[in-house]
């Protein structure tokens, strides 16, 4: 797992609150899911700079793109350890939607990351098309 500078972390926690939100239901248990994680890349414990930022956090005022660059990911390991924050975040409803695996490819998108390094985090939709009739002999 990446090593995380505090100035990373406030990004990272703003991109793992969009995150809980990304399927337009936010639960308890999304909520608590980002404490957890935070309190790990943190060393154990929040500060109340991180805690007021996860309290503070409006949907409406997030810039994806913004903390994206913020985190300066230079390397696939950091940008795939990030993706799997978000898909812990994600998941951790035990739900996982369509709305939720966007979310995860807007953020890979956002970070530069290849379609490799959020494979298995993502489902898709297909649709299945009828083939036309065959000819009447």
């Amino acid at each position: 797992m990446a090593k995380w500078t505090a100035e990373q972390l406030k990004h990272i926690a703003d991109i793992l609150m969009a995150a809980a939100h990304a399927d337009g239901d936010v639960q308890k248990v999304e909520g608590s899911a980002v404490r957890e994680v935070l309190k790990g890349l943190a060393g154990g414990a929040l500060s109340k700079d991180l805690a007021a930022r996860i309290d503070g956090f409006k949907l409406a005022a997030f810039d994806l793109a913004g903390a994206a660059a913020a985190l300066k990911l230079g390397d696939a390991a950091a940008r795939k350890d990030l993706l799997l924050l978000v898909a812990r975040v994600t998941e951790s409803d035990d739900v996982h939607d369509l709305e939720e695996s966007d979310f995860i490819v807007r953020v890979a998108n956002a970070i530069g990351a290849a379609r490799e390094e959020y494979a298995g985090l993502t489902i898709t939709l297909e649709e299945s098309v009828k083939p036309p009739p065959l000819p009447a002999s």
